[in-house]
C-alpha cells in the first residue's frame, strides 16, 4: 500500500483566515491529549512533510509504519495501525482522508489547524482548557483587528476555568474587615438624643 502526504487549506474559510499553523504549540497543548499516540505520531511526519514539499510525497506503507512503530510485524497489524490513525485525524478534522483503493491512500494535511470543539472541550484538563483559551484569546485579537467574528468559550468552560483560577474567582468579603467597615460607618453618622436639650 503507498501513501500519497500532501498539503491544502483547511476547507472553513473561518479556521483558513485563523492560519493557526501546523507547528502551532496548540496541537500538543490542546489535541495531542485526545488523540491516539499513533495518530498523534502520524500527524507531526505528516506535519513535517506538508511543510517541507510543495507536492505530495508518496511513501510506502513499510516505510510510514516504521516511522510510528519500527517495532518488526505483520503487514495486517500495520495496515492496521497506519489506518486507525489515518481515520482517526480525518474524523477530528485535521485531514482529507481518501482510500483509492486497498493499494494506495490520498492524505491531504490541512494547512491550518482548526479549534478543539467545544463539545471535546469536556476531555481536556484545566490546563489543557486553560491553553485552549489563551489560544482563543490571541485569534480573537487578531480578528478583532481585521473586523471579523470573535471566537466564544461555552459556559460550562468558562465557568471551569474560573474555578481552576483563584484569581479569576469574585473576592469572598473577610468578614473582620466588613465588620470593621461598618462600624467606621456608624462612627461617621451624627448622632442625636431624644433627651438632649434644646436651645430656643
Amino acid at each position: 500500500m503507498d501513501i500519497h502526504i500532501g498539503g491544502s487549506n483547511h476547507p472553513d474559510a473561518a479556521t483558513a483566515a485563523d492560519g493557526l499553523g501546523l507547528d502551532d504549540p496548540y496541537f500538543h497543548a490542546c489535541w495531542a491529549p485526545l488523540l491516539d499516540p499513533w495518530t498523534t505520531h502520524a500527524f507531526a511526519v505528516s506535519a513535517r512533510i506538508a511543510r517541507a514539499r510543495t507536492q505530495p510525497v508518496r511513501l510506502t506503507l513499510d516505510q510510514f509504519s516504521n516511522v510510528l512503530n519500527p517495532v518488526p510485524a505483520s503487514f495486517q497489524v500495520r495496515a492496521r495501525t497506519v489506518g486507525r490513525a489515518l481515520q482517526d485525524a480525518a474524523v477530528k478534522g485535521l485531514a482529507a482522508v481518501r482510500w483509492q483503493s486497498h493499494v494506495r491512500v490520498d492524505v491531504s494535511l490541512y494547512r491550518q489547524l482548526s479549534l478543539v470543539p467545544d463539545a471535546e472541550l469536556t476531555r481536556l484538563t484545566d490546563p489543557e482548557l486553560s491553553a485552549h483559551a489563551s489560544t482563543v484569546s490571541d485569534l480573537n485579537r487578531r480578528r478583532a483587528a481585521a473586523g471579523r467574528p470573535l471566537l466564544t468559550l461555552p459556559p460550562t468552560a468558562t465557568d471551569r476555568l474560573r474555578r481552576a483560577d483563584p484569581a479569576a474567582r469574585p473576592a469572598t468579603p473577610d468578614p473582620v474587615e466588613t465588620a470593621l467597615t461598618r462600624l467606621e460607618g456608624l462612627s461617621q453618622r451624627p448622632t442625636t438624643s431624644p433627651d438632649a436639650p434644646t436651645l430656643g
